[in-house]
């Protein structure tokens, strides 16, 4: 009769032990379904952080630093209007370090890039930039812009040469208009008489 019940009993511990312990199969199936998830989870940011890295390297390209390559060729792809001179895109137009092909230095005395070709940027022609042309004849070109030099105070008659405070710049030339009788209150206006104050008197 003790057979049966030591029977019974192995039969009772064996039901409460596949009841506290899952199944092995459940526990690596869980466990494979929340690799997965964390495996998904990382591609999707290394998804976005490549779509955000293609973005941010697009921007540069066409412009002056290309030095970070395209990440799918591996190479550096400037714009249309730029040249690859070593790892930077470079305006060989514009460029004076660059100007009409690469490390082509422009000199002093002509340190300016207009049209790949360097330029004297104190010229009349090219009067601090490549589309300053001042009005030849009556202008010229003092420090990088174009001044009247018949009336302009700071070059008066020729680039560097300013009147003395209180005077003007008449033809050329510094006058003091209040009393000065070929100029008497403004520039070329004749004093027949004595000019005081910048007026005529008799």
């Amino acid at each position: 009769m003790a057979r049966p019940s030591f029977v019974l009993l192995l039969a009772l511990i064996s039901c409460s032990v596949s009841r506290s312990h899952p199944p092995l199969l459940a526990r690596n199936s869980s466990a494979s379904r929340t690799a997965s998830a964390i495996q998904a989870r990382q591609l999707t940011r290394e998804r976005l952080l490549n779509r955000a890295e293609r973005t941010a390297m697009s921007n540069l390209f066409g412009r002056e630093d290309c030095s970070i390559p395209q990440p799918s060729t591996l190479a550096c792809t400037c714009g249309s209007e730029y040249e690859l001179c070593g790892p930077s895109c470079r305006n060989t137009q514009t460029d004076e370090e660059n100007c009409g092909t690469c490390d082509h230095i422009c000199p002093g005395d002509a340190p300016g890039c207009c049209a790949g070709s360097c330029a004297d940027f104190t010229s009349v022609v090219t009067c601090g930039s490549c589309t300053n042309e001042c009005d030849v004849g009556r202008e010229e070109c003092c420090s990088g812009a174009c001044a009247n030099v018949q009336f302009n105070h700071d070059n008066c008659g020729s680039c560097g040469n300013p009147c003395d405070p209180g005077d003007t710049c008449c033809g050329g030339q510094c006058v003091n208009i209040d009393q000065d009788n070929a100029h008497c209150g403004q520039c070329f206006y004749t004093c027949d008489g004595v000019c005081r104050g910048g007026s005529c008197a008799g």
